[in-house]
């Protein structure tokens, strides 16, 4: 193994933690090389195929593993913790140190998460699309994890967590899934730390990143946006992609699916080089309308109908609150502005109150306006 990361030392026994996956045992007598322990689940698995406890044991050869990061031993259970740095945490039974086994395992994003969202209305058959408890995560690991956190519930068990469900690689690039922090700290400590750190530190600014999503009404697509500007449609039931288009020249910050009420099946994709695209989610998702008002990024659009009117709002880093109708034109749908309103300070985020009269704004002077 390329290095050794921690050490947990007892009477019995020398834990210590190296790269790839792996921990070895030693005698704390002689330092006498005892026994290598199993490796966690491999970079990149389908986790919600990994059902059975002999699957965690066949990964492929050429498969990578998380680095083992920490290692702390209990000696009165005889149970081994270990966090890897993809953030997943193993318990593994030594009880029989030659034929250790898994006692508990969590896996997590392995970088800051940037959005949730909760899916459990009724779909559009009257059917749900996934059970209660259920909810979606996005991530700057380039991820898209499904949590189901009631207990009840026998949805897709895995032997890897008990709440993550599923787990969408927007990428093929592993590199994604590592503690970027980790790294950085292992290439300062290696020979040629000048230029490994820049090296690792360019990764972690080109990297893809999932940076906001959202189920549609239906209950039937998740659409996310990443910080490069591509829009990923997937199906909620099957989770295969059925569109990815690059929407945006930088990363989208917002999307709205339009609620029923509106009478509309549209969808909104805001970003940071300041457009947003309208987009008709009842014809594949073609272009209705774009709209370049804001000077600076968009921080969030909403839908809302009130008073017979189908209206968009949307703020950003410019100050600015735009209020917009829908008009029916001869050659289909167009947002005209109706209002258009500055405050003395960034706005970071809104929503409108479930009557429809009122739209809330988040302030950077931390005021709710």
């Amino acid at each position: 193994t390329s290095q050794a990361t921690c050490l947990s030392v007892t009477e019995d026994f020398i834990f210590c933690g190296c790269s790839d996956g792996t921990v070895r045992a030693f005698s704390p007598v002689n330092l006498h090389f005892l026994c290598t322990l199993p490796r966690p689940h491999c970079l990149g698995a389908d986790i919600a195929s990994v059902v059975d406890a002999s699957q965690l044991f066949s990964c492929r050869k050429d498969s990578r593993y998380p680095d083992t990061v920490a290692v702390t031993f209990d000696p009165t259970n005889r149970w081994l913790s270990c966090v890897y740095n993809d953030h997943s945490l193993y318990v593994w039974d030594v009880q029989e140190l030659h034929r250790a086994g898994k006692l508990y395992s969590a896996l997590y994003h392995s970088s800051c998460v940037w959005g949730l969202e909760v899916c459990t209305e009724l779909g559009g058959g009257g059917e749900v699309q996934l059970p209660p408890g259920s909810f979606l995560s996005c991530s700057s690991d380039s991820t898209i994890r499904l949590w189901n956190i009631d207990r009840h519930n026998v949805f897709h068990k895995n032997i890897l967590s008990n709440d993550l469900q599923k787990v969408l690689y927007v990428d093929n690039n592993m590199t994604n899934l590592l503690d970027m922090d980790s790294i950085t700290v292992a290439c300062a400590n290696s020979e040629k730390a000048g230029s490994s750190v820049s090296e690792t530190q360019q990764m972690d600014q080109n990297r893809v990143g999932i940076r906001t999503l959202r189920v549609s009404p239906s209950g039937k697509h998740l659409a996310s946006g990443d910080r490069m500007g591509v829009l990923r449609i997937h199906d909620v039931e099957s989770m295969d992609e059925i569109l990815n288009v690059q929407a945006h020249d930088s990363e989208i910050l917002c999307l709205e699916f339009s609620k029923p009420e509106t009478g509309l099946q549209l969808l909104a994709t805001a970003s940071r080089d300041r457009l947003i695209h309208v987009l008709d989610a009842a014809r594949e998702y073609s272009l209705v309308q774009t709209l370049d008002e804001h000077s600076s990024s968009i921080t969030a659009v909403r839908f809302a109908a009130n008073e017979g009117k189908v209206w968009m709002i949307s703020c950003g880093a410019d100050k600015s609150v735009y209020f917009r109708t829908a008009q029916q034109m001869g050659e289909g749908l167009e947002f005209t502005r109706r209002h258009h309103v500055v405050r003395k300070t960034t706005l970071y985020d809104m929503d409108v109150e479930p009557t429809r009269k009122y739209a809330a704004v988040g302030c950077q002077d931390r005021k709710i306006r």
